[in-house]
């Protein structure tokens, strides 16, 4: 019974410690701006970029009183990097564009 406590311990271990160098972070917020990160999801989803969305649980609300917020990664393969990173920031100028026009419409 420990022999097999011990063995599902160390799988845990090496899955959560496994290397992930074959993707880069693109994205990297907190839970209060999940609704950017959200965004972002559905950008690269609909340009058929593959990526890993990951929201890693705080294991110090596990421990600790309170309630700490958890990070939010959106990672894209090393050879997707320029083509998100080119999406992503279109986006945002797209978004600011959009932004101004609504901003200056609402001072005339």
């Amino acid at each position: 019974m420990s022999g097999i406590f011990i063995l599902s311990a160390v799988a845990i271990l090496l899955f959560m410690f496994k290397d992930d160098s074959k993707y880069e972070i693109v994205y990297k917020g907190s839970e209060t701006n999940l609704s950017e990160a959200n965004e972002y999801y559905w950008l690269l989803k609909n340009h058929r970029i593959p990526f890993k969305y990951q929201i890693p649980y705080n294991w110090r609300n596990f421990v600790a009183f309170g309630y700490k917020e958890s990070p939010v990664y959106i990672k894209v393969s090393e050879e997707n990097v320029e083509r998100a990173t080119k999406v992503m920031m279109f986006h945002r100028a797209e978004k600011m564009r959009m932004e101004r026009n609504i901003q200056a419409g609402k001072n005339e």
